[in-house]
């Protein structure tokens, strides 16, 4: 009796050892791990290529990109042999406003200065010339890094502003003294009729 209960005991334990047939270990029926998701671009559907860079948002030289397209067109324009009378341009200044008053100094062919003044102090220099007296006045605006109004501009000396308006014609504003800042400059540059100006043939 001890006996068969002795080999009952180890064909159990044998039993329990073996895999049983057909049935798989529970480690072989897990599924593979799945690949790791790939994470899209905003704005972008997954599996579709990354678009290449849009060129028209570089910034040359801390200028925005109409900075870059207007510089770019300097000196494109075909001038004429002759520049326009000073008269002509003085109807595209900015008018007196605010306390400050405009008062011309000089004109000739081609060519209107005029005094910026409040308090009876000169606070600036305004002018207009026409680069077809000049051409080469041009030149320097095809590095322009900066744009004013969708016009390229430059800066005109330690405390000036100049800028080229239909590629033509070249408006400036110099500070006479500290009164004026950089944004100041910039205003009343603004303030001139450059639409106008730029359809002055």
């Amino acid at each position: 009796m001890r006996l068969k209960s002795e080999l009952a005991l180890v064909a159990l334990a044998a039993l329990t050892t073996l895999p049983l047939m057909g049935c798989p270990s529970p480690q072989s029926s897990a599924p593979p791990p799945a690949p790791p998701a790939q994470t899209a671009p905003a704005g972008r559907p997954a599996g579709l290529p990354d678009l290449p860079p849009d060129p028209r948002a570089v910034r040359a030289g801390g200028g925005s990109a109409t900075s870059a397209s207007s510089a770019g067109s300097v000196g494109t324009l075909v001038l004429p042999s002759k520049p326009v009378p000073g008269s002509a341009l003085n109807k595209f200044f900015p008018g007196d406003s605010d306390g400050f008053k405009r008062i011309f100094t000089q004109e000739k062919n081609g060519t209107s200065l005029a005094n910026l003044t409040k308090d009876g102090k000169t606070v600036a220099t305004l002018s207009i010339s026409d680069t077809a007296g000049n051409p080469s006045a041009r030149d320097k605006f095809k590095s322009a890094g900066r744009s004013v109004a969708g016009n390229p501009a430059t800066n005109d000396g330690m405390s000036g502003i100049a800028v080229l308006v239909g590629d033509r014609y070249q408006v400036k504003v110099r500070a006479s003294g500290p009164t004026l800042s950089d944004s100041d400059l910039q205003s009343w540059v603004e303030k001139f009729d450059l639409a106008g100006l730029a359809g002055l043939k």
